[in-house]
């Protein structure tokens, strides 16, 4: 698949190595591309503008931050291409821009949405820290989820297929404006992460680690109650598609997220049931 990625920092460098692993095409769009030249040697890749990244795709990756949307709206042509906003809107980065998207009804992906006319916008990779992304890829047993929101239903099904071969397991929690779910600084946002587990009566539970420090998971047997924390926890639909045994994934609906580029605290197990 042709693949454009526009910003090759953290977030779309490292979704970008994974893959060119799998074997897609990409040719990342950045306002210097000269500057990318080594990052696309190493990937078999092509750097250029972002209109000409935009062109080159059949689907867009966005990791750049959200005050660059409006310039990109105007040169750039994304109509009928699937685009995977990995964007979170920060207020001390993005200033009113941030307030605007956050506020919209839909959240910060309908609002670029309605910016990137035409574009079938599917939010993806914003919810977990780029140093997880690089060290969990196609981790053994239960995989680290990738929580989705689409309106269009083909182009969700394109984001699920290139979740899993970037190495994780994508989880359809269902329209664009339920993405507002999983965007930071939303009051119903997540900390945590949730993957499916087989058996159906458990559900990992990964904690996210400081900077270099390994993942944790504990099983969450379903059903579980008796403390706050159990109770606070809500779940998710899957998209349908997953193995009759996986269960749903769950987020913590109680707490603020985190950006998932600021470095991390470590934290210590939360083992079910604890707070």
């Amino acid at each position: 698949m042709k693949i454009g990625i526009i910003g090759a920092g953290k977030i779309g460098g490292t979704v970008g190595r994974l893959w060119s692993k799998a074997g897609h095409q990409l040719r990342f769009g950045t306002r210097h591309p000269e500057q990318l030249a080594p990052l696309a040697a190493e990937l078999g890749a092509s750097a250029g503008t972002p209109e000409e990244a935009v062109a080159f795709a059949e689907v867009v990756l966005l990791a750049v931050p959200l005050k660059a949307v409006p310039d990109l709206a105007r040169p750039a042509r994304f109509s009928g291409r699937v685009v995977l906003d990995a964007i979170n809107a920060y207020s001390q980065l993005d200033g009113k821009l941030a307030e605007d998207a956050l506020a919209h009804a839909g959240g910060s992906s309908a609002w670029i949405a309605e910016k990137l006319a035409g574009a079938r916008v599917v939010k993806a990779f914003n919810s977990v820290n780029f140093a997880t992304l690089a060290s969990e890829a196609h981790r053994k047993g239960d995989r680290v989820a990738i929580p989705l929101a689409g309106d269009d239903p083909d182009a969700v099904r394109i984001a699920e297929q290139l979740v899993r071969e970037a190495g994780f397991e994508p989880v359809a929690v269902g329209a664009l404006a339920d993405g507002e779910r999983f965007q930071p600084a939303a009051p119903r946002s997540t900390t945590r992460e949730w993957v499916p587990s087989a058996p159906r009566a458990e559900t990992a539970l990964i904690v996210r680690p400081g900077p270099g420090q390994p993942v944790e998971h504990h099983a969450q047997p379903s059903g579980a109650s008796g403390t706050d924390e159990t109770e606070r926890v809500g779940a998710l639909p899957t998209s349908g598609r997953h193995d009759e045994h996986a269960v749903s994934t769950s987020i913590d609906l109680g707490r603020p997220s985190e950006s998932p580029w600021a470095p991390q605290p470590q934290r210590s197990a939360v083992q079910p049931g604890t707070n």
